[in-house]
């Protein structure tokens, strides 16, 4: 606390921008805000090894839904539609800001891109595609969100009763307790629950 005074920031979302950190850990939503915003010279170093994570976002029409074809039209638009980012650039222009990275990576989008955002780490970024580690099991592997944040293997830390994975995770590493003294049983908690669900995918 007695350092707080040594920063502009109120909040930890705020240092980067003031340039009160050196570093920051976030992902291309934030990129049109650094756009808009940044007073100095910024760029984007992506993962140890030089690589970069894309993290999958899904957008699904319901079977039920009344107008299929509507509905796909929608889901385009909001997503992968060319003339949908061209108009996305069109607004991000007018506010003095940045569209965010193309869903559709054909050439035109892309290239318009570029004329908001010619920082060399994030063109190495879009050249590299292709080769990019995917990333969000939570979308894609069945069980994983209870594996992870959800599920409670049923233990008791302190005063903190039926804790979650969550919990044991994000407290494993500042003293709350010690992990090697749960990570067999969370282990074979995690792995029964994605087990589980596996079957139940096959059934």
């Amino acid at each position: 606390e007695e350092q707080l005074a040594n920063f502009n920031s109120t909040g930890p979302w705020e240092l980067f921008l003031n340039q009160e950190v050196g570093m920051r850990w976030d992902a291309s939503w934030a990129v049109p805000g650094y756009v808009e915003n940044a007073t100095f010279e910024w760029d984007f170093i992506g993962i140890p090894g030089g690589n970069q994570a894309l993290v999958t976002d899904v957008m699904v029409v319901s079977k039920t839904t009344a107008d299929l074809a509507a509905a796909y039209d929608f889901a385009r638009w909001m997503t992968f539609s060319t003339e949908a980012y061209a108009k996305e650039a069109e607004l991000a222009g007018a506010m003095g800001s940045a569209p965010k990275m193309p869903v559709s990576v054909d050439e035109a989008s892309l290239e318009l891109y570029t004329t908001f955002v010619d920082k060399p780490g994030i063109l190495a970024a879009l050249d590299n595609l292709d080769n990019s580690l995917v990333e969000s099991l939570a979308k894609v592997l069945p069980g994983y969100i209870n594996a992870r944040w959800e599920g409670k293997p049923g233990i008791d830390i302190g005063e903190d009763l039926d804790v979650n994975m969550w919990f044991m995770f994000n407290f494993a590493n500042d003293g709350r307790y010690k992990y090697e003294d749960y990570s067999a049983q969370l282990e074979e908690f995690a792995n029964q629950i994605l087990a589980d669900a596996a079957a139940e995918l096959n059934q």
